[in-house]
């Protein structure tokens, strides 16, 4: 890939978020562990506790991220490089791409920058940008050297430190070089295997240790998660089903890629066959587990891009009307996408869609620092626990919360009936009080399609806080 190429595609990618406004949004839900961990361990005691069965996710995306905040990098910055992680898995499964695809260069290289998910999730802090990184690179190295090697052990062991979901890499190369290549060299894949058996065993030992934990962090039965995959992949995360029609061409095309390389994949390249291996084993095992976040399926976007690229050679002589199509059909979700990070009433995961500076300004003005809150919103949690009231929370509980004399502080979101310590102590420290105001945050215009969809019972409003004194 020349360097122009590639110092185009970064560019566009981050100038990108930064128009969209990424890098200084407020953290989401998932993201307040990272931070936490962050301010409150450092980076030795995030390996040590992640390791120990301390947290479901292996440490290492925290860990550099802890030293990097080490070093004065405050989250706005950690954004800039965690889209940067993210835009590099993209572009070391593009150079594979353009090595095969001479003509239109640009054309798949907007492509690849036109992933609705990349700007969806791609500045996350959270395991998804560096375990893209280290998949993109791992599956790079074996596809391009036509072998294993030690290097390729040691990207796919540095996976396994980031997530556990590094099995599917895993068996999608072991699939195609052990099963349908029928490739085994005893000095290079034996070495591979080796390193790659070592630096899995911390992984394997922490897996072991939360593999209790693991069902009962199930989002949904097999359809939910499987409509809900599907759907949120192309909608990048962020478009509710009112996008539907900005959504649905981007996955007609990925299905009619799909469909022009299997009916001709004994021709297909090996880049073709490991990206649909990747992608159907990712979907399989996040069924198995009940995991219904798209946010998951980063490291195969961009495997899924490179079908996109490569199937309009199969149409002969409509090749460039194919890739003309494929691009837009990518497009305009991606555009919804960008033009929706800064809010939207018709949200895909609906605690980005609450104005959190606005709730809990609101909050602040209506308690003073000492009150109690019981809330299972966890950005609004840590927020207020930082301003100094004292907080029973989805993420943690303080100790020694005292209610008498003080107002207390419920905020609500759909979660918060399902928390039984937050139902039951909020039951009890309201006992006796009235709610003198209350005020939503954040509309979901969607909720009653989604309930319609899921059998849900979400309301409009997404957040709502209740202040309660004597």
């Amino acid at each position: 890939m020349r360097r122009g190429e590639a110092l185009g595609f970064l560019a566009a990618v981050l100038l990108a978020g930064l128009a969209g406004g990424l890098y200084l949004r407020p953290p989401f839900d998932d993201e307040i562990h990272t931070l936490l961990a962050i301010e409150e361990l450092g980076v030795w005691r995030v390996i040590v506790t992640g390791f120990d069965g301390g947290d479901i996710h292996p440490p290492l995306s925290t860990a550099l991220f802890a030293a990097l905040s080490a070093f004065g990098l405050g989250p706005p910055a950690l954004r800039v490089v965690a889209m940067l992680f993210s835009a590099l898995a993209f572009l070391a499964v593009l150079d594979v791409v353009l090595r095969q695809v001479q003509a239109r260069r640009w054309t798949v290289i907007a492509l690849f920058a036109a992933c609705p998910l990349l700007f969806g999730v791609g500045d996350s802090l959270r395991w998804y940008p560096l375990f893209a990184l280290l998949t993109a690179l791992f599956l790079r190295r074996v596809l391009l050297d036509g072998r294993p090697s030690i290097g390729a052990g040691a990207l796919l062991g540095l996976a396994g430190m980031t997530s556990f979901l590094a099995v599917v890499p895993a068996a999608a190369f072991g699939l195609h070089r052990y099963v349908l290549r029928r490739r085994f060299d005893r000095r290079e894949d034996g070495a591979f295997l080796a390193i790659v058996a070592v630096m899995a065993l911390p992984s394997a030992l922490a897996l072991l240790r939360v593999a209790e934990a693991i069902p009962g962090l199930r989002d949904a039965g097999p359809a939910g998660t499987l409509l809900s995959l599907g759907y949120g992949f192309f909608a990048g995360g962020r478009l509710g089903p009112s996008w539907l029609a900005a959504v649905a061409p981007y996955g007609v095309v990925m299905a009619g890629a799909v469909w022009l390389i299997l009916r001709r994949w004994r021709q297909a390249p090996d880049l073709a066959i490991v990206a649909l291996l990747l992608a159907a084993l990712a979907a399989l095992v996040l069924l198995v587990i009940g995991n219904s976040q798209p946010r998951s399926l980063l490291f195969v976007a961009p495997w899924l891009c490179a079908l996109l690229a490569l199937a309009p050679a199969a149409l002969g002589r409509l090749e460039p009307v194919g890739r003309w199509l494929f691009l837009l059909a990518t497009v305009v979700p991606t555009l919804c996408v960008l033009l929706t990070l800064r809010g939207t009433e018709h949200p895909f995961k609906r605690n980005l869609a609450i104005p959190h500076d606005a709730a809990i300004d609101w909050t602040l003005t209506q308690v003073p620092a000492g009150a109690m809150a019981y809330v299972s919103e966890p950005v609004i949690e840590y927020a207020l626990r930082k301003r100094g009231l004292c907080v029973i929370g989805r993420t943690r509980v303080d100790e020694g919360c005292e209610s008498a004399g003080r107002p207390v502080v419920v905020v609500r979101d759909q979660t918060f009936g399902r928390v039984d310590y937050l139902v039951d102590g909020a039951a009890r420290a309201t006992a006796g009080r009235t709610a003198i105001v209350a005020q939503t945050f954040g509309i979901d215009r969607d909720a009653g399609l989604k309930n319609r969809l899921t059998g849900s019972s979400l309301t409009t409003w997404i957040v709502r806080i209740e202040i309660w004194r004597h």
